[in-house]
């Protein structure tokens, strides 16, 4: 039996409302998100910052970690999903 690789990746294509999805289970909330939200309000915490690194990876999309202090809305997270799931 052949083995894959360890670099091997799942990478899901996903659109821009199954991302938003995405961030609502991240967030833990059934509230529509908005591009303007702030992330304070959504306890931007190392737990959630874990869980959209999950979500970029799953697209294939790697953030260096120093990179989730500069998000500061939702629609920072959209701008990085849109322009790198290109």
């Amino acid at each position: 039996m052949r083995r894959l690789s360890k670099n091997l990746r799942m990478e899901k294509v996903m659109d821009k409302a199954e991302f938003l999805e995405e961030l609502q289970g991240v967030f833990e909330t059934e509230d529509e998100l908005e591009a303007g939200m702030s992330l304070e309000g959504y306890n931007y915490d190392s737990l959630t910052i874990l869980g959209l690194m999950s979500i970029y990876e799953m697209c294939g999309i790697d953030i260096p970690l120093d990179d989730y202090e500069d998000f500061k809305t939702i629609g920072d997270l959209i701008n990085v999903f849109e322009s790198k799931n290109k």
